[in-house]
């Protein structure tokens, strides 16, 4: 079923209900690029019964996240997944993304800043709304120009590179061409995202710039099972003349795009 009539957001499918579903999206895609053996990036949108095996998935990575959705989290996520058709056929990396969706509000002093992970340092205690807004506002930065990467994950075995970039680089070319359509600036975009060790080599690999939330090192990710997570750092990765050079040098090498929405 694909009609979001009845859609409810899950992140506990069973196994077999992965497989089900994870082939019917496989299909798809192959319906749509005539069984091409490429890598794709299939963009998701919340209530579209697809993304919740992309719930599943990252359930499983990170049990906690459970703790920290919501009927406004889950408005505000958008799916982005790589579609593995060379040999596997299957979801090979996944990311969600917030900032898509409510890009009215974030002006709104009452409202969400429009990023989920920046809430939740919000609601932390960590700073204030005002301060963010502030802080990229007077550095020139559109947040209606803005995405913030929520979480970032491998699925099953890592898939081979494509065209020289690791699956979660190809992901992140897909991020910078959705902000493309938003109206990219230099200076006056940014991703902001909570980075592990692991991203911060990836990212780093390619040459990307990035700073720590609003170039403040004391700001932290927070946890539900502590008061703060010490693998993950928040940092915001700017639409600067450098990163925009990386970035258009990539886009030869980017992965097709679809978009899929209930």
């Amino acid at each position: 079923m694909l009609s979001n009539e009845t859609f409810v957001a899950r992140y506990n499918l069973e196994d077999s209900e992965i497989k089900n579903l994870e082939a019917t999206l496989v299909d798809r895609v192959k319906d749509q690029v005539k069984n091409e053996d490429l890598l794709y990036s299939v963009w998701l949108s919340p209530n579209i019964v697809f993304s919740n095996v992309i719930r599943t998935y990252e359930a499983r990575v990170f049990p906690e996240i459970t703790n920290f959705v919501s009927d406004e989290v889950e408005a505000n996520s958008d799916f982005l997944a790589l579609v593995d058709l060379r040999n596997s056929e299957r979801v090979v990396h996944a990311f969600r993304v917030s900032g898509l969706r409510t890009l009215e509000t974030k002006a709104d002093a009452n409202a969400s800043s429009g990023f989920i992970l920046v809430d939740e340092i919000i609601e932390s205690g960590q700073i204030s709304k005002d301060e963010f807004v502030l802080f990229y506002s007077s550095r020139g930065v559109e947040l209606d120009r803005c995405i913030a990467v929520e979480t970032n994950f491998r699925i099953g075995e890592r898939a081979p590179d494509y065209n020289g970039l690791t699956i979660a680089e190809v992901g992140y070319v897909a991020l910078f061409k959705q902000i493309q359509k938003m109206g990219l600036e230099t200076d006056k975009s940014a991703v902001f995202a909570n980075l592990n060790i692991a991203a911060v080599k990836s990212l780093g690999k390619v040459g990307l710039e990035f700073k720590h939330l609003m170039e403040n090192e004391d700001i932290r990710t927070p946890s539900s099972e502590e008061e703060f997570d010490e693998h993950y750092s928040p940092v915001c990765i700017p639409s600067s003349e450098r990163n925009l050079e990386i970035f258009q040098g990539l886009i030869s090498f980017a992965a097709n795009e679809l978009e899929f929405t209930a």
